[in-house]
């Protein structure tokens, strides 16, 4: 099966609008203690959709964001149980732009024999900018629900494999390697 974004993009904005529904606190950037197991090394490292950037996106110690453009999320885990998440929604409008970012880290908690990932945030900021009307910007806590991932495996026509993720509740998006 070919990847296709834009049958991506409506199961990306999905499964990002489930991860946003736990509105909660920041957290403590160094994170408090939380379930940490470690990550199979074939999900280790950084998986993207869409054409959002996965480095530099939000630095927790600066509150500093990355001036970027595109649509899509990203999710990297470390062998040792931790992860790091960004979303972004980018419109522009003549020479107005709109753009909405979420970050998260924290640990994680996987259980290969049903294929999920439990994300335990410890940290989450959202962050809108409107660059016609800055009265609308703002720069707030995000949701630090604990969430569920469900992943699998699939490869398109020309032998490219992508980590398939999904909510319990969505239907997967296709991950490619960052």
């Amino acid at each position: 099966m070919p990847w296709r974004f834009a049958a991506v993009g409506r199961s990306t904005t999905a499964l990002a609008l489930v991860l946003l529904a736990g509105c909660g606190g920041s957290g403590d950037p160094a994170g408090p203690s939380t379930p940490r197991t470690p990550v199979p090394q074939e999900l280790v490292g950084g998986w993207i959709t869409g054409s959002v950037a996965a480095t530099n996106f939000h630095d927790p110690d600066t509150g500093a964001w990355q001036n970027g453009y595109g649509n899509g999320l990203f999710y990297r885990f470390t062998a040792d149980g931790g992860f790091e998440y960004g979303w972004q929604a980018y419109a522009a409008n003549g020479s107005c732009v709109d753009r909405a970012m979420v970050y998260k880290r924290g640990t994680v908690t996987v259980d290969i024999a049903t294929r999920t990932v439990r994300t335990h945030p410890t940290y989450s900021r959202v962050h809108g900018e409107n660059s016609c009307n800055p009265s609308y910007n703002y720069d707030k806590p995000g949701p630090t629900a604990v969430e569920t991932l469900i992943w699998a495996w699939a490869e398109d026509q020309y032998g490219n494999v992508y980590l398939l993720l999904r909510s319990p509740t969505s239907d997967f998006s296709w991950f490619r390697p960052s």
